[in-house]
């Protein structure tokens, strides 16, 4: 059974997005920059890291592209699925809320027990992901 397990928020700049979540009370932990000696453009360049403090699937793990590999509309791909909607609920809600808004970040936690809800308009239908959360 497919499950949401966490999310991505791009960024241009993870290092000042570090910066302005420790002003706002949180924290950008396990930054890991990825093949950023690597030449090669068959392979991706990026920063990665996870918005804290601590990891919660609701917050949005971070992502900032160097160098992408091509794209996939390039290769013919074609997305036939449309986001409808990601709900998101945790029993703090309001605390990760105050870091999302100081950083810009749309999506908002609901009070509540720990779940992820994720909706997908596809060409047979919407699907609905609907699963618990945790906390590591």
């Amino acid at each position: 059974q497919p499950t949401v397990q966490l999310w991505y928020g791009a960024t241009d700049d993870l290092n000042g997005l570090a910066a302005d979540a420790a002003r706002a009370g949180g924290t950008v932990e396990h930054i890991e920059w990825v093949n950023m000696e690597d030449d090669d453009p068959r392979y991706a360049r990026y920063g990665r890291a996870i918005l804290g403090p601590g990891f919660i699937p609701q917050k949005p793990c971070l992502i900032q592209w160097d160098r992408e590999v091509r794209k996939l509309a390039e290769r013919g791909f074609k997305a036939e699925c449309d986001l409808v909607s990601l709900e998101l609920f945790h029993p703090t809600a309001e605390d990760a809320n105050a870091v999302l808004a100081a950083l810009k970040i749309e999506a908002r936690l609901q009070p509540g027990p720990s779940r992820l809800k994720l909706t997908l308009d596809t060409p047979n239908g919407k699907v609905v992901f609907d699963n618990p959360g945790f906390d590591a």
